[in-house]
């Protein structure tokens, strides 16, 4: 006498397939490993933005070649400002020589016998101070273009500040760090200080 075929167990049906819920956790780990591969790739596109807009701002800004000007006015700041703007007076860029003195009594321009100078204490002690005097001593003596002397990374604060106060025509020359170690320093206070003009100190 044959036997009918008994069920197997409810426990063993199946057994030879995925697990409940294995594709599901399968789409969830593909979809994690996805949001990771965005994220990188997002961060590797904001940080070569970040490094270009790095450089086009501060490591090579838009530095202008000497002109004729009715005055030279240097900034006060890090690098050889006060070489380069006796430089440019002695080879007779402009009449007047104007240096920004903070913190000091007196000038040390005695090397450019061909331009009259003027040193002046800014107030306050900022690149917006040193705008608005320029300004001030621009309308007083008629000035209409003026060579500025600054750092190589503040050239673009520095056009910015000076512009708002002094409407004539402005050019910029700038002195690089005397180190490579002082670029990372001088891009972060740069970037700072930009940030700053940008969105607090908007006027002149």
């Amino acid at each position: 006498m044959v036997s009918a075929a008994s069920s197997p167990p409810a426990g063993e049906r199946g057994s030879s397939g995925p697990p409940p819920g294995a594709g599901r956790a399968a789409r969830h780990r593909r979809g994690r490993a996805g949001r990771r591969r965005l994220i990188v790739m997002l961060f590797a596109v904001f940080l070569a933005g970040f490094t270009a807009l790095t450089l086009r701002l501060f490591v090579f800004p838009a530095a202008d070649v000497p002109v004729q000007a009715d005055a030279i006015v240097m900034l006060a700041g890090p690098g050889d400002r006060t070489g380069k703007a006796i430089e440019l007076a002695r080879t007779g860029y402009a009449p007047v020589l104007v240096m920004s003195t903070p913190g000091t009594r007196g000038c040390s321009a005695h090397e450019a016998p061909k331009a009259e100078v003027i040193c002046f204490s800014p107030h306050p002690v900022t690149t917006r101070g040193e705008a608005r005097a320029a300004a001030e001593l621009a309308a007083r003596h008629g000035w209409t273009r003026i060579l500025f002397v600054t750092g190589r990374a503040q050239d673009t604060r520095a056009r910015i500040r000076i512009s708002r106060c002094f409407h004539g025509d402005l050019r910029v020359t700038v002195v690089g760090p005397r180190r490579l170690r002082e670029w990372p320093y001088a891009i972060a206070y740069e970037w700072g200080a930009l940030a700053k003009a940008l969105i607090w100190q908007r006027s002149c």
